[in-house]
């Protein structure tokens, strides 16, 4: 830490103890040690603080005004005047509003506070619900899917059946292997395959074409 440089900025460059201290990462008390042991502090220190008085008187209206009356913040009042943020919190804190102020807009900042948390409980609620839908519709496609496939399943088993229930209108070919519909029994409903192989059916009697000319 370069002792010259911290009074250099202190007493020629008009820097305040706080940003010195924040500019080395040294405590005030360190900086304070340094600038004391200057001739010139005590003449700029009352300086300093004539100045400070009449920024005071210059803008204590209307940083009243900001504060109490329009509810503006310590920043915003700071940056639209261009004045610190420790004149303006030395300004309200000297009106006898400043202790009642103070309480309401911790109030109303707590309550904000709930509020914003209940928004954020409501949209965590909704998350957790609409992926439990999701998770719902996701599983009634997958079951609709398998019993597509169950269904399918059962068609094909079905057919046998259906052929076994109407025999009668089928004649075994021989040479290949096969149960065709017999034409002669009229026209073919839909629902009957044309013909079935007869590995898939080996357990129902059969009439070959030579018994059913019989």
């Amino acid at each position: 830490m370069n002792k010259q440089e911290i009074i250099d900025m202190y007493f020629n460059k008009n820097m305040s103890v706080k940003d010195i201290a924040n500019k080395f990462c040294k405590s005030r008390t360190a900086i304070y040690k340094i600038i004391k042991s200057d001739i010139r502090y005590e003449e700029t220190k009352n300086f300093r603080e004539q100045q400070k008085n009449e920024l005071v008187k210059e803008n204590q209206d209307l940083v009243k005004k900001l504060f109490f009356t329009e509810n503006k913040k310590v920043c915003e009042i700071s940056k639209k005047l261009q004045i610190s943020n420790a004149l303006v919190t030395r300004i309200i804190k000297l009106d006898s509003r400043y202790e009642a102020e103070k309480s309401k807009r911790k109030m109303e900042s707590k309550k904000r506070n709930v509020e914003v948390t209940k928004e954020i409980i409501n949209k965590k609620r909704q998350n957790m619900r609409s992926s439990y839908d999701n998770s719902i519709v996701s599983g009634m496609m997958l079951l609709q899917k398998q019993n597509a496939i169950s269904m399918s399943t059962t068609r094909k088993i079905s057919s046998v059946g259906i052929v076994a229930a109407n025999l009668n209108h089928y004649n075994y070919d021989s040479k290949r292997q096969r149960l065709v519909f017999d034409n002669s029994c009229g026209v073919r409903p839909l629902d009957l395959p044309r013909s079935i192989k007869i590995h898939t059916c080996d357990y129902i009697p059969l009439k070959t074409y030579e018994e059913s000319e019989v």
